[in-house]
């Protein structure tokens, strides 16, 4: 759905909360390919496995303390000009 795109396009990360389904697949996959870093928040093994292998983008939080610290490293390297989203 290009609510999905949407989404994706106008974060600079996207989280990935929970095992989701279709719409949270796709979101993810969008975030990949639109170069956006994506974390997995308490997402089941599979799910994690599958992403991880797809980007160097992608990082897994156990917890929301943890996704809120690479949330912010993530802000932090994009403002400092280290990243800047996009295809990798």
């Amino acid at each position: 759905k290009a609510r999905n795109v949407i989404n994706v396009l106008s974060a600079d990360v996207v989280v990935i909360c929970g095992s989701g389904g279709p719409g949270t697949a796709s979101e993810a996959a969008h975030a990949l390919n639109a170069g956006r870093h994506l974390i997995l928040l308490a997402v089941p093994p599979l799910w994690r496995e599958f992403f991880c292998s797809l980007g160097v983008r992608v990082e897994s939080a156990s917890d929301e303390q943890e996704c809120c610290r690479l949330i912010e490293a993530r802000l932090a390297e994009a403002r400092a000009g280290r990243h800047h989203p996009g295809p990798p």
